[in-house]
């Protein structure tokens, strides 16, 4: 009877220990996340990791086993590039994008059964493609660092040490020796794997304090504004005495009190079902609408004259986003004129050269350098943010509208505060 080497027995068994701990865990991300970059990210290393396994299947087959695992590699290697939102792919449909990988990897193969070419020979391709996909996947990391914590950066750096071990299996069929870097190869894919698993706990477990801190802060400040409702109601109600002209008024002022309050609590009720969600689904809508009917809210609520909120080249213009973006719009609209010394005055424009770029300013003094960091997330926590603010944050984040505050500055002063809110045209088209 012939055994099988300790040694040989030893990497079979952590290979194989590795292929199943990196499933579950990735299947588990795949199906416990709503982040479709994760879900994608989760696929292709389930791609990656299950390569090993048709060449030991089919390993009395020739050449089938070594082109499965071609092609799961360079499933991989497509879907992290889609994970990472390379450019040229997303203008690709994927019934045009799949059989396309499929004819290309034939075609490739074809020659090498034909020719009875080593099997080894398909390092070349697939080499090729998962250094270029790990290599733009560390790009993207490690040069957009906003808002991303160590960990995440450790994920980048994985993915680099990978791209580079990667690069030398190219010359595989011609320098045998380089099978060494395959070992870097492995060690690069079990570290993002790690890293990848723990941001991935990581995001969760910062999502959830962010949602309960959220939840609390807005239950607070909604019974708030409701009591402002009720007390003009019940204050306008006892000043009404008989049925003379100033009573009718104050019944009226009553009822108009308590519209605006269910009207406050249907709008509050939408927006917190939406934010219960961790990815509101965005739709095609025109950004125009949203902003005409956050600014004339505004204007009715705080009864304001026309003239008072100015709104500039708003035509119809489609992008896609959440409705919830009303909401932000106007929590931005009433935060300046709830702040403003004077007379409340903003601009509203709509910007298109070559972005789709919503910008509203106001003169309403500014607010803290700490509070725009806080608000464009560059900061942690939320003391000083009050609910408008914080909901702007939040919500803009989760509809992946970046949000970028500058001052007003006149005669060397700073008079008031600009946001610009960058939105993706219609049809999943980035606005870049």
């Amino acid at each position: 009877m012939q055994y099988v080497p300790i040694e040989a027995f030893l990497e079979i068994s952590a290979i194989f220990a590795g292929v199943i701990f990196a499933v579950i865990a990735l299947i588990g991300v795949y199906v416990y996340s709503s982040d479709i970059q994760y879900r994608r990210w989760a696929f292709s290393h389930l791609a990656f990791w299950t390569a090993f396994l048709p060449i030991s299947i089919f390993s009395s087959v020739p050449y089938v086993g070594e082109f499965i695992s071609l092609l799961l590699k360079a499933i991989g290697s497509l879907i992290l590039l889609r994970a990472f939102n390379y450019p040229r792919l997303s203008q690709v449909p994927n019934k045009i994008l799949h059989p396309g990988m499929l004819l290309i990897l034939i075609l490739y193969w074809t020659p090498v059964v034909v020719l009875t070419l080593p099997t080894v020979t398909g390092a070349i391709i697939c080499s090729t493609a998962m250094a270029f996909a790990f290599g733009f996947a560390a790009k993207e990391i490690l040069t957009n660092t906003h808002d991303r914590s160590k960990l995440w950066l450790s994920v980048g750096v994985s993915y680099l040490l990978w791209s580079i071990s990667s690069i030398p299996m190219i010359l595989l069929p011609f320098i045998p020796e380089i099978v060494f870097f395959g070992y870097l190869q492995f060690i690069g894919q079990s570290l993002v794997l790690i890293t990848m698993y723990l941001s991935f706990i990581g995001g969760v477990t910062r999502t959830t304090e962010k949602s309960m801190k959220l939840t609390e802060t807005t239950s607070s400040i909604i019974a708030h504004d409701l009591r402002n409702y009720l007390n003009v109601a019940s204050s306008a109600l006892n000043l009404a005495e008989g049925l003379n002209d100033e009573s009718i008024k104050m019944i009226e002022t009553a009822r108009t009190a308590l519209q605006d309050a269910s009207i406050f609590i249907q709008r509050t009720r939408s927006m917190l079902m939406e934010i219960s969600t961790s990815t509101p689904s965005a739709i095609d809508l025109d950004l125009a609408i949203l902003v005409k009917e956050a600014a004339f809210q505004a204007q009715k609520e705080h009864s304001l004259e026309n003239t008072q909120i100015e709104i500039n080249n708003c035509e119809q213009c489609y992008v896609s986003t959440s409705p919830l973006m009303k909401q932000v719009i106007w929590n931005i609209i009433d935060n300046s004129i709830r702040y403003s010394e004077q007379s409340p005055s903003l601009t509203i424009d709509l910007i298109r050269n070559g972005k789709i770029v919503l910008s509203i300013s106001d003169h309403s003094g500014g607010i803290s350098d700490s509070l725009k960091d806080l608000v464009m997330d560059q900061g942690t926590g939320e003391n000083g943010l009050g609910l408008g603010l914080m909901l702007v944050r939040e919500i803009s984040h989760m509809c992946g509208v970046p949000v970028k505050i500058e001052d007003v500055v006149e005669q060397g002063n700073v008079i008031g505060t600009v946001y610009y809110l960058t939105f993706s045209l219609a049809g999943g088209i980035p606005s870049n």
